[in-house]
């Protein structure tokens, strides 16, 4: 999520902040309780689902949202765009899987999108106000 004005008066930013923090809890909280436990992968450990976080960073010009998951669960980025990983040690040799896509925050983010859209235009809007 990102809002961009070119001189962002503070009470836009200001809104905007608080909008897209909103916004981005929500997200992350949408990945964690539907699409990560058991909507798209079931909850085997919670470690994928514990590495989901958001964060939010506002300049004098933009205000950004981003909800990711951090580096510390390794087969996250395998679930949401597929692949081949490469086996060893079989008895048969080096042998490949291929695991299909299970995308759990790209579909969450598509659900979101017209929400998000419309409370960044809100916000700005409400800050515009006098």
């Amino acid at each position: 999520m990102m809002a961009r004005l070119a001189f962002m008066p503070d009470r836009v930013q200001k809104s905007l902040l608080r909008e897209i923090t909103s916004l981005a809890l929500k997200l992350e909280a949408k990945v964690k309780a539907e699409k990560l436990s058991g909507q798209v992968l079931k909850v085997r450990t919670g470690n994928l689902r514990d590495s989901i976080h958001h964060e939010v960073s506002s300049t004098a010009s933009s205000v950004v949202g981003r909800v990711f998951s951090d580096t510390s669960v390794k087969y996250g980025a395998i679930h949401e765009f597929g692949g081949v990983i490469n086996r060893v040690g079989s008895k048969k040799g080096p042998y490949q899987v291929t695991m299909p896509k299970r995308p759990f925050m790209h579909p969450s983010f598509e659900e979101m999108e017209s929400e998000i859209q419309e409370g960044i235009r809100d916000a700005v809007k409400e800050g515009l106000l006098p």
